[in-house]
């Protein structure tokens, strides 16, 4: 609740609109698990978080105020996206930018990733081969709440002061 009084959400949003098969409905994430993984990554001001499945930013917004990072958000809801622009405006938070998009077509560039169990099945699948390929290039790290990716080779988990909490370092991958 504080968090969202800081930011301005005054009520949990409802899905907009027909979602995706595979995708799971809007469920804002706790405030305890984007302050564990703002410490226990740790987020710093020259990172990149791409948060994917962004709902209304909760977890950009404040990871923004709290560490400068360049924040992104993908998500497959426009309402929800409109809803987090405007949040983002209004607290004038700079270099905060949300994208209206399915991330199983496209990631943007990142340095950590978010997941809290935004879609299952082959749209997982497709999001998991994309980070591998931009691992090859640079280390990621790939926080997961509430769920456990699947097994992958070039992934190291470790868990978190959060138990809902499961934070992914890339290990080298090569092409």
């Amino acid at each position: 609740a504080f968090v969202d009084a800081l930011l301005g959400i005054d009520e949990i949003a409802a899905d907009g609109e027909e979602l995706p098969r595979g995708c799971v409905p809007y469920l804002p994430v706790g405030a305890a698990e984007i302050l564990a993984m703002v410490d226990e990554v740790p987020l710093r001001q020259e990172q990149t978080l791409v948060d994917v499945g962004a709902g209304l930013g909760r977890v950009l917004m404040l990871s923004k105020i709290l560490t400068g990072a360049r924040c992104i958000g993908i998500e497959v809801q426009s309402s929800l996206v409109r809803e987090a622009q405007a949040l983002a405006q209004d607290l004038a938070l700079d270099d905060i930018h949300f994208e209206r998009g399915d991330a199983s077509d496209g990631l943007p560039r990142g340095d950590v990733y978010f997941l809290y169990a935004p879609f299952s099945g082959a749209r997982l699948r497709s999001v998991m081969e994309m980070l591998q390929q931009q691992a090859v290039a640079r280390p990621l790290t790939v926080c997961a709440v509430a769920f456990e990716l699947p097994r992958e080779t070039w992934l190291h988990g470790r868990a978190t002061s959060s138990p809902e909490l499961t934070i992914y370092e890339s290990l080298p991958v090569t092409p």
